[in-house]
């Protein structure tokens, strides 16, 4: 579960502009951390800074240790999933070789999803086979690449599949990385309308990464980004998700000191500031509330 001020803190929280800030933002927000926590959200805990991710693993790692199973695996219906996120999280915290890696070996051996590849990788068994369907996973997705750089037209869905083919090995200044760049910053909008259901409601908004589709991105987030449980009205009213995603995205690949990236940066950091959160609760209801106490101000003064 992934909200907006949670999602736009996140990359300023990882940049190196307002890395600073990091613990009194976390401070601030603490519910919402403490919420990641107690619902096991694991394939959150890598998007914060190391030493908040690791804190936050060493609370779960006792329950962790206790409920891996004999197979190596964790989780029912979806366990590959699960064992992936949780291995991702131990492995960004400097945690992994508390848990059984042997016992995943025999288990994981014959299964070739994305996910599987991964774990593979990560336990360092991947063989020949292996390496082959990665090769031909990664040549799937290069050919599904729109001639503008995207996939299917969204910031979300191209995001989605950029992180894919690095995590697979593809290099960061690979034509394809680099043709989907171009894309994300062909998204970039110098000033947006902040939107109640469908329609402008006044404020505006700068410097904010989505494609013209917002209800589209929101599709693409239902679609790639499950675990988020994606909200339309997250993507819809200043874009809030899928920008704060490709910030973290362009933050990853070292593209921070890139002018747009840290004009977005900014604009989030004074949204923030200005209506002491990002969700649309916070920001529409004081943005109107301002406006009513103008024309109040205007009617006196008139």
């Amino acid at each position: 579960m992934l909200r907006c001020t949670i999602a736009g803190m996140i990359p300023l929280m990882m940049s190196k502009k307002y890395g600073y800030l990091a613990e009194e933002i976390m401070d601030s927000r603490k519910n919402d951390i403490d919420e990641i926590v107690d619902r096991r959200l694991y394939h959150m805990i890598p998007m914060f800074p190391h030493w908040k991710a690791r804190e936050m693993m060493l609370l779960l790692l006792p329950e962790i240790v206790e409920k891996q199973k004999k197979n190596g695996l964790w989780g029912n219906k979806d366990a590959i999933f699960d064992t992936y996120n949780i291995l991702s999280a131990l492995k960004y915290t400097d945690l992994f070789e508390r848990v059984e890696i042997d016992l995943l070996k025999k288990t994981i051996g014959e299964h070739y999803d994305y996910h599987s590849l991964m774990i593979k990788k990560m336990i360092g068994i991947l063989d020949c086979k292996d390496e082959a369907i990665i090769k031909q996973l990664i040549n799937e997705m290069k050919n599904q690449q729109n001639e503008n750089g995207s996939w299917e037209d969204t910031v979300i869905a191209t995001i989605y599949y950029m992180n894919r083919l690095l995590n697979l090995g593809m290099a960061k200044d690979d034509s394809v990385i680099n043709k989907g760049v171009l894309y994300l910053f062909d998204c970039f909008n110098v000033e947006l309308d902040a939107l109640h259901t469908k329609d402008p409601y006044g404020l505006k908004v700068n410097y904010i990464f989505t494609s013209r589709d917002r209800r589209a991105e929101y599709e693409a987030a239902d679609k790639y980004f499950q675990e988020l449980v994606p909200r339309s009205k997250c993507f819809r009213h200043i874009a809030i998700i899928q920008h704060s995603l490709c910030l973290n995205f362009l933050i990853k690949i070292e593209m921070e000191k890139d002018e747009r990236v840290e004009h977005a940066m900014d604009s989030i950091y004074q949204i923030y500031k200005n209506y002491n959160g990002l969700c649309d609760s916070d920001v529409k209801k004081k943005y109107l509330q301002m406006q009513k106490n103008r024309k109040k101000e205007r009617v006196k003064k008139g």
